[in-house]
């Protein structure tokens, strides 16, 4: 009976001895996980425009696009000779990221301009950009915003864009993609 005893107290060690270390495991994954996991980001430099309906710009323009988890960054600039005359920084969430469509559903809720201070005024297109954007979030809250991945190639560190509801193509150098397609 004593022999009995004994054999089911080294059971019960045993037991409890497995459980605390599978606790211990499941703990060190969930805090590797959370420290150091991988988060869904991507980040794009894109240059307008490979084709539009109609569209005239008169400067030329960029699309910095960052997306870090839920975080969505967009900084539109116009630049000549390689330097930044205007941009507008706007920020806010990705609300989706539909696989079937590769589609980024945007939702954009504040914005801010910078001027770079030798340049008198703004280009028409850089006037018209910001204040319908400015319209567009005072009406109506966040700007809803669709881009669009119609090619992406992440070997050769290029993807075609499209933003809705505008309809012009943009190219894109990929500067970090961590995305899973």
């Amino acid at each position: 009976m004593v022999n009995q005893h004994l054999k089911s107290m080294n059971y019960a060690k045993k037991v409890w001895l497995l459980v605390c270390s599978l606790f211990v495991i499941i703990g060190i994954c969930i805090g590797l996980h959370f420290f150091f996991g991988p988060e869904d980001n991507m980040s794009l430099s894109c240059r307008a425009d490979l084709h539009g309906k109609g569209v005239k710009r008169d400067v030329k323009v960029a699309i910095d696009i960052k997306i870090v988890g839920e975080e969505v960054t967009l900084k539109y600039r116009s630049f000549e000779s390689g330097t930044d005359n205007h941009s507008m920084i706007m920020k806010g969430k990705l609300e989706k990221l539909d696989l079937t469509s590769m589609t980024f559903k945007l939702k954009l809720e504040k914005g801010q301009v910078v001027s770079n201070l030798l340049q008198h005024s703004f280009s028409n297109h850089m006037k018209s950009v910001i204040d319908s954007s400015r319209l567009a979030m005072a009406n109506r809250g966040p700007l809803s915003l669709d881009i669009h991945l119609l090619e992406i190639d992440e070997k050769q560190h290029y993807a075609i864009v499209q933003f809705s509801p505008d309809d012009g193509l943009w190219g894109c150098d990929i500067k970090d993609n961590k995305l899973t397609f």
